[in-house]
């Protein structure tokens, strides 16, 4: 495609020098960016670049179609809209507190976990009402204080943004947090690479959940959040709330309890498209 833009703008340099130009280097014959140029306007309408971008000649100044002559389809892989694509309003109603240790714990032999260097688990762990971060950790039944535990946890599923991937969380006897807010998990793989004073008992995985829930589309900066409600009060979105932009997360500054009573809202602009 790239030969093609370059040999229409060659014929163009060609036969008419004062409309095509090499902008970046200044050497018609190795352009790194071609431009196609207005004599009458003295500037740049469009420009290419070594990759094929196609980029115009000024910043925010053309469309493309217009109310009368419009293109018939567009197919972009992703869209970014400075302006926002749409308003977003996410509601969680009746939030359950976090729940660090026992969403879900697994007894997997100390004997299997040190002949094999990964367990495979295939089970559904659909979250329980929202998207919510991960929290592992691993422990010894009879509670050996001592006990040390090393390795990595894989979980495979669904993202909040619905996007399906995977997320490796290291595994110790500390909780460890995950970044992702999972919808679902499908399935997930232990790789348990030490142990210490765990010769005679079993290894126990805990798997929870955390405060924070993950939004229903992509937030690039915290500006972004433009009002949040709190069990029916305004709240500011300060340094008491916590916005992850890179995950599309949010930790409320007042926490869900474990009677699942409280309510929030929050009121975003989306300015990029999944992906």
């Amino acid at each position: 495609m790239m030969k093609k833009i370059l040999l229409i703008f060659g014929v163009l340099f060609l036969y008419f020098p004062n409309i095509c130009k090499a902008i970046e280097p200044y050497n018609r014959s190795q352009p790194d960016q071609v431009g196609y140029f207005s004599t009458e306007k003295s500037t740049y309408i469009f420009r290419v670049d070594y990759d094929g971008n196609l980029l115009p000649g000024r910043n925010e100044f053309s469309d493309i179609g217009q109310s009368t002559g419009a293109y018939k389809r567009a197919f972009f892989g992703s869209i970014n809209v400075a302006s926002g694509i749409v308003n977003v309003v996410d509601k969680f109603t009746d939030v359950p507190g976090d729940n660090t240790t026992s969403y879900i714990s697994i007894t997997i032999s100390t004997s299997t976990l040190i002949n094999g260097s990964t367990t495979s688990i295939t089970k559904d762990l659909a979250q329980p009402k929202y998207a919510r971060n991960l929290v592992i950790s691993a422990s010894v039944q009879f509670l050996v204080s001592s006990a040390i535990i090393t390795g990595a946890c894989t979980f495979y599923g669904i993202s909040n943004l619905g996007v399906s991937g995977y997320e490796r969380i290291a595994l110790s006897t500390n909780e460890t947090v995950g970044s992702i807010a999972w919808a679902t998990i499908s399935s997930f793989t232990v790789n348990a690479t030490s142990f210490s004073q765990v010769s005679q008992s079993d290894a126990l995985l805990r798997i929870g959940t955390t405060n924070s829930i993950g939004l229903s589309n992509i937030v690039l900066s915290t500006g972004d959040i433009y009002k949040l409600i709190e069990m029916g009060v305004n709240n500011a979105v300060d340094s008491s709330v916590t916005v992850d932009t890179t995950n599309s997360t949010i930790r409320f500054q007042n926490a869900p309890t474990s009677d699942s009573t409280r309510d929030y809202e929050v009121w975003y602009i989306n300015r990029r498209s999944r992906r």
